[in-house]
């Protein structure tokens, strides 16, 4: 009788091709966000603000001095957006942290939509956040967004309010993480034999 221990057994060699995972320490992932923290204003960002206000201030940030204010005004329409290219064969991951504050009684009229687009594709909604998530505090997303490496896309925050009560849209600590996937190892080991 023959014992197998892996699938992949090469009987005339006797031995077994077994896979394996190796513990060669975390994997060296690159931020391919620039400046995601807005420490440094408006820099790596588009800014659109229909009532021409700057999003780049010091009102609430969730770390540091500095964050990003979407909307706070009657029918404000704000669109803040990164082209972020992801690297062939690694992973990547989207984080940031939101926060919502309005005046709005009844819910929900006021919306911050998060998109990414692939170029030369349309956009596809990763998340929306209304003005009924105001008490929910800081809070953060997470997006994996491997199914788009080796591609560039534009990552975009894009908030509307209407005509009165406005919301407040805070942006923070926005991140794409590109990790190298890891590989596979095999080990080579003598086939059992009864």
């Amino acid at each position: 009788m023959r014992y197998l221990i892996a699938p992949l057994c090469a009987v005339w060699l006797l031995i077994c091709v077994v896979p394996a995972m190796a513990d060669s320490g975390p994997a060296a992932c690159t931020e391919q966000i620039v400046n995601g923290g807005f420490e440094e204003g408006r820099t790596g960002w588009s800014a659109v603000s229909a009532g021409g206000y700057d999003m780049f201030n010091q009102a609430a940030p969730y770390t540091g001095q500095w964050g990003a204010f979407l909307a706070g005004y009657d029918s404000a329409d704000d669109r803040l957006a990164q082209d972020v290219a992801l690297p062939a064969g690694q992973t990547a991951t989207l984080s940031f942290w939101w926060r919502v504050r309005t005046d709005e009684t009844d819910h929900p009229w006021d919306t911050l939509d998060v998109e990414v687009a692939p170029a030369g594709s349309a956009s596809t909604r990763l998340l929306r956040v209304t003005d009924a998530d105001a008490a929910a505090g800081w809070q953060q997303a997470t997006f994996d967004l491997s199914a788009q490496a080796g591609q560039t896309i534009t990552l975009a925050f894009h908030a509307q309010t209407d005509l009165d009560r406005p919301t407040d849209f805070y942006l923070d600590d926005i991140s794409i993480a590109a990790c190298p996937a890891a590989p596979a190892i095999y080990l080579y080991l003598p086939l059992a034999l009864h």
